[in-house]
């Protein structure tokens, strides 16, 4: 049972993460809500919002979409703090996602591909996730 509850708090957690792929822009702002910033340089809008970790503790997660030229995202993107990058590994690997490579991860049911990618944003270490749909399908 213990098995079971823990694959279902997972697929509801990547389900979460994924939603807004294929969306218009119109279509995200009605869903998360007005309070997100606009990209610079790219046609994007984020949100930050405060997360737990597994020990309880508070950490700001930035998610990101990308829109084409028509406003339909494209691309999901997510920053958080290089400690959860084990965090999304288990799930990738929880969920049977089967890897590429290290980094990089397939759902074969979605068709959408995950790739992790070290980084900083200022003077933080952090994990982004690219979350997008595999165009050679």
């Amino acid at each position: 049972m213990k098995v079971n509850l823990t694959i279902l708090l997972v697929l509801v957690f990547i389900t979460g993460y994924t939603q807004g792929l294929g969306s218009s822009k119109k279509e995200i702002v009605q869903t998360y809500g007005t309070n997100y910033t606009e990209c610079d340089d790219v046609p994007c809008i984020f949100y930050v919002t405060d997360k737990l970790d597994k020990a309880g503790n508070t950490y700001e997660s930035c998610k990101a979409y990308y829109f084409d030229k028509n406003s339909v995202c494209k691309l999901i993107t997510y920053i958080e703090p290089i400690r959860q990058i084990n965090a999304w590994i288990k799930a990738f690997q929880d969920l049977g996602y089967v890897p590429i490579n290290e980094l990089k991860y397939k759902d074969y049911a979605s068709g959408t591909i995950w790739e992790l990618e070290r980084t900083t944003v200022g003077d933080i270490n952090s994990v982004r996730v690219k979350v997008t749909y595999d165009i050679e399908e």
